[in-house]
């Protein structure tokens, strides 16, 4: 059965118009009064034309440089299939234009001047993207450490 790539990729490979947002939210922001409670986050909206990568060494190096830039050396140990890789679609959006400049909001509560003297808490609730320890397959055969993924 021949593989059918997903919709979104066909509509970017046919040269549809594309919206990419990302938003990474760095903190909870408590105030006294729960109307200012907020978050601190750093966010963009951008828009272009989708490029497809169609060439095959081209498309190598760029799995590489994703995949050493998560966890280096990995596409090196992985089972070597020319096919897999040939069969990842990848894109990459040259983008015309950002609706807004980045947008971000950091630092403590703003809450009404009377509400600082009230007897809550107030303050940052620092969030953070980190790694947890690794869990191992269940079919991982015997003698396979987890230190050989440069953890």
């Amino acid at each position: 059965m021949a593989r059918q790539p997903a919709r979104l990729l066909q509509a970017l490979a046919k040269g549809a118009e594309a919206c990419v947002a990302v938003t990474l939210v760095d903190g909870m922001v408590l105030a006294r009064s729960a109307m200012h409670h907020s978050m601190n986050y750093r966010s963009v909206v951008l828009f272009g034309t989708a490029n497809v990568v169609e060439d095959e060494a081209e498309k190598l190096a760029v799995l590489q440089a994703l995949t050493d830039h998560l966890i280096p050396g990995t596409l090196g140990r992985c089972s070597d299939s020319h096919r897999a890789r040939i069969a990842t679609d990848l894109s990459y959006l040259p983008y015309r234009f950002a609706r807004h400049r980045p947008r971000f909001r950091s630092g403590p509560p703003l809450d009404d001047e009377p509400d600082y003297d009230l007897p809550y808490w107030a303050g940052v609730i620092p969030l953070r993207l980190a790694a947890s320890d690794p869990v191992p397959d269940s079919r991982l055969g015997p003698g396979i450490e987890t230190a050989s993924l440069c953890y």
